[in-house]
């Protein structure tokens, strides 16, 4: 099957989201899939702060342009209801990808939080990170 992990890291980070009281990003592209965007409006909803630290100015990353208006349309979107602090260090690349959930569990990976990086690919597999994960440590939280 071409996806035999389904959509297990999006899966997984909204089951984060859903579960979080505070959520801390750090992630340089903001364009989310819909539906980690779902789990933001829910999480914004039921009142959870959200903290990002990223880039909205992409200049200098490949497709730039297209990325810093897809940022953009984040803040836009988001803005009003989510602390967004730009990472403007000159000549350094923010290339950090952690997503820490009430200060007690933290994701740290290669992922960003866009479309292309949380969907499956052909032949691609990721073990360990399926549905449910978060309930079977629960515990731990």
């Amino acid at each position: 099957m071409p996806y035999d992990h389904g959509h297990a890291l999006e899966d997984y980070f909204v089951e984060l989201v859903d579960a979080a009281h505070h959520i801390h990003i750090v992630n340089p592209y903001l364009n989310l899939t819909p539906k980690l965007a779902q789990a933001v409006d829910r999480a914004l909803t039921r009142g959870i702060r959200i903290d990002i630290v990223g880039r909205i100015d992409l200049k200098g990353d490949i497709g730039g342009r297209f990325l810093t208006a897809l940022n953009e349309l984040f803040v836009e979107k988001y803005g009003d209801r989510i602390t967004i602090r730009e990472f403007k260090a000159p000549d350094v690349v923010l290339h950090s990808k952690i997503m820490m959930i009430d200060e007690r569990l933290v994701a740290i990976s290669s992922v960003n939080l866009k479309q292309p990086q949380l969907l499956p690919r052909f032949g691609e597999r990721h073990d360990g990170a399926g549905p449910g994960l978060l309930r079977q440590n629960e515990a731990d939280l």
